[in-house]
């Protein structure tokens, strides 16, 4: 049996990645791409098998902040992880340790909202809604969905 080969393609332009993939698929190769998407707050974006990893940064109370959100093809979230933040220590740095905070991003899609869908860090609202943000945007971009977080709609 021979084992699949894989390869990552790391290009930011799309119609170059379109053209690697087709051609490397044709000799049946598994390709995974980190595409930089046209959305501002996407930074990154990895395609795997069953969905995508994708980096998005959005303003924090402090400061920028970095997330990593798992989205699966149908536009599901599957994953939400705060990479790098500069929120007060007390109350915004929740949004990286508090899991429950996080967990309830899990099988959400582009509309979440704090307030109906989520509940807000206590003492840090601007920090949920920030989170959130980054969430939609990542759900939005693998949808294709215009939504407020300016995401753009790419062919993945």
């Amino acid at each position: 049996m021979t084992e699949e080969k894989t390869v990552l393609i790391v290009e930011d332009e799309k119609n170059i990645v379109d053209i690697l993939r087709f051609n490397l698929e044709r000799k049946g190769y598994r390709v995974l791409e980190a595409y930089d998407g046209e959305d501002e707050s996407i930074r990154r974006v990895f395609k795997a098998e069953d969905g995508y990893v994708l980096e998005v940064e959005t303003a924090g109370y402090a400061a920028p902040m970095t997330l990593w959100v798992g989205v699966t093809n149908d536009g599901s979230v599957s994953g939400v992880t705060v990479r790098d933040h500069g929120e007060t220590f007390g109350l915004g740095r929740g949004a990286q340790t508090d899991a429950s905070f996080l967990l309830q991003f899990l099988h959400t899609s582009e509309e979440a909202a704090v307030g109906e869908d989520i509940d807000a860090l206590t003492g840090a609202t601007v920090t949920s809604k920030a989170v959130t943000r980054a969430v939609n945007s990542a759900a939005a971009f693998v949808t294709g969905a215009d939504v407020s977080s300016g995401a753009t709609e790419w062919e993945g």
